[in-house]
């Protein structure tokens, strides 16, 4: 199911309102911004940079650009039944590519394999591993595919390669239109709701939706955040705010555990 958002719905104004921590960026070491989380810059080639600059963290290209991932880590985190996580990035883009897939963001868990330094090659041996779920879409005006997708434990170093068996798609839809402006800031998100049957996922890129569940081999502990731009992305990308708050459950869920305590009370006066 994919849809435009025209106003935020309730469950999103209700994690954002108890969200436990809610790291932000901030000025420091040009790989650590997020609060003491490390940033590293993973390929783009010769010449690219991954800096901070006015208390952003600013990637911008070689001269020849090159496919990229920015990769962040944080304490791990695990979904209780009834909680989600939701990875939020408010992101400017200097060009906006008209290209399937360009960009990829997701939540993933590093199982302790961490890249320690930035390198050219989007590749890395630390990531063969990785497991998690990322949004894929093509930022651009145009109508183009959309999706949601599981990381399987493969043995591939590229941590968004594609293929069924690298990183298959929960469901896509082929109509969806982004249409990301140049300079001007846009938010991305993606939430992760444990649910009985298993995960419930709801990805938001510039208020259009895109919801889908794993029920079959679902995963609950993340300690990482990557984003990867392709080669046909030739512009400054700024990260002006990242947040990756603590597993919290939904208001209406509090608020029905304390009706339910409030029936026992007076049940046994």
């Amino acid at each position: 199911m994919v849809r435009t958002m025209k106003s935020p719905s309730f469950p999103t104004i209700a994690l954002t309102a108890i969200a436990l921590l809610m790291p932000t960026l901030k000025s420091a070491y040009s790989q650590t911004v997020l609060d003491g989380i490390s940033w590293y810059r993973v390929g783009g080639g010769t010449g690219s940079s991954l800096n901070v600059s006015s208390g952003s963290l600013v990637y911008t290209p070689a001269s020849t650009a090159a496919t990229v991932n920015i990769v962040g880590y944080f304490n791990p985190q695990t979904i209780a039944l009834g909680q989600t996580i939701t990875l939020s990035l408010n992101i400017t883009m200097s060009q906006i590519p008209n290209a399937m897939e360009a960009v990829r963001f997701g939540l993933f868990n590093s199982g302790g394999s961490q890249v320690t330094a930035n390198s050219n090659s989007f590749d890395n041996a630390a990531f063969a591993a990785y497991q998690g779920y990322s949004t894929w879409f093509n930022p651009a005006a145009t109508s183009s595919a959309y999706s949601i997708r599981e990381r399987i434990a493969t043995n591939n170093n590229a941590i968004f390669a594609g293929g069924s068996s690298n990183n298959p798609s929960l469901g896509t839809v082929s109509n969806a239109t982004i249409g990301l402006g140049a300079n001007i800031p846009s938010t991305w998100a993606l939430s992760l709701t444990r649910t009985e049957a298993g995960l419930s996922l709801l990805s938001t890129v510039n208020g259009i939706e895109l919801s889908r569940v794993d029920n079959i081999s679902p995963y609950f502990t993340f300690d990482t955040v990557a984003v990867q731009f392709s080669a046909n992305v030739t512009g400054a990308v700024t990260f002006n705010s990242v947040t990756v708050p603590e597993p919290s459950a939904a208001i209406l869920g509090i608020l029905g555990a304390g009706f339910l305590l409030m029936r026992l009370r007076r049940s046994r006066r």
